[in-house]
């Protein structure tokens, strides 16, 4: 061991954890983002590129915005 450098104590390594959280995962009683509803909730799409290092050159939202389904494409033009 290098001169100077103190030894940490290893306190969770090879020991058991408790989870607070796991009783309730196990159950299937827990509550994630997906299960939470609000009336009126909006909900966000993000598009990225499907490529590496390529560029969103269009997205079409005629479509969509014509259906009313849409409140507010946002497109941004870096």
């Amino acid at each position: 061991m290098e001169e100077g450098v103190e030894k940490m104590p290893k306190k969770y390594v090879g020991k058991n954890i408790l989870k607070v959280d796991a009783q309730e995962k196990v159950m299937g009683k827990a509550i994630y983002p997906d299960d939470i509803y609000f009336d009126d909730m909006l909900y966000l799409k993000i598009k990225r590129a499907t490529h590496p290092h390529a560029y969103l050159r269009r997205i079409d939202i005629i479509y969509i915005v014509r259906t009313g389904t849409v409140i507010h494409p946002f497109m941004n033009y870096c």
